[in-house]
């Protein structure tokens, strides 16, 4: 046992020295069994924090590994925006385009269509003709091929419109 002296008068002691040990005090059963129930705590509390703190660790590792995806994605999505928004763009100066150079056109659709069922009437009426006079000259019939014809051909009659 080791014993440090002060000098300290209160509690009477001899040569005014008061006499403390250093170290440990002897614990009763009582006061052991509270103390290493409480160690037992903590040592528990101390394990549990760690299991969670593995447990979270886990969980950042894969909310990282989620986050890395989800930016790959967004990045994969900003390309096709980008891409979509150059189709769209020149799809607009396209019908720009469209409206000024077809729209002349369309606006003269209806005497187009016109015109060109007036030369295709004119034609069909000629080809009318043409068959008319193969038969007064020729002999030609459209629907039957004679022994005697040198004149062949294929029956056609344009339809009407």
């Amino acid at each position: 046992m080791v014993a440090i002296a002060t000098s300290v008068r209160a509690h009477g002691d001899r040569n005014g020295l008061l006499l403390r040990r250093l170290g440990p005090r002897a614990m009763n059963s009582k006061t052991y069994e509270k103390m290493n129930s409480t160690a037992s705590g903590i040592v528990g509390v101390v394990e549990s924090l760690r299991i969670k703190l593995e447990v979270l660790d886990g969980e950042i590792k894969a909310d990282e590994k989620g986050m890395a995806e989800y930016e790959r994605q967004i990045k994969q999505l900003q390309i096709q925006k980008e891409e979509i928004q150059k189709r769209l763009d020149a799809n607009k100066v396209w019908a720009e385009n469209y409206d000024r150079d077809v729209g002349p056109f369309q606006s003269t659709y209806g005497k187009n269509t016109e015109s060109i069922k007036k030369q295709y009437d004119k034609a069909r009426n000629f080809h009318e003709k043409g068959i008319e006079m193969l038969q007064q000259d020729f002999g030609y019939h459209p629907l039957f091929k004679h022994p005697k014809d040198t004149f062949s051909a294929v029956p056609f009659r344009p339809k009407r419109l």
